[in-house]
């Protein structure tokens, strides 16, 4: 009897280990696959916020040369602008 009951446990503890194995190599395939789409969210917001600072900037400028020249000019200048920039 207590030969089947120690047959028994080893049995079911390993059952028991190869089943969290395969679950912790699930679990970690998945958060690797989370952690690349994490860090592709990161890199499209950072390159859309460097785009949307050079905008601002550009803009900054033309306001600039808008208190500066003439109205006709600055006017071709925030035209410019916004076609350079990609924004609109």
């Amino acid at each position: 009897m207590a030969l089947t009951n120690f047959i028994l446990t080893v049995v079911g503890v390993g059952a028991a280990v190869m089943l969290l194995r395969s679950d912790v190599k699930q679990s970690a395939t998945i958060f690797r696959r989370n952690v690349r789409h994490i860090r592709n969210w990161l890199e499209e917001e950072s390159a859309a916020a460097a785009k949307y600072a050079r905008f601002c900037l550009l803009l900054n400028f033309a306001n600039l040369l808008l208190a500066l020249a003439s109205p006709s000019a600055a006017n071709l200048m925030l035209r410019l602008v916004w076609i350079g920039s990609g924004v609109g």
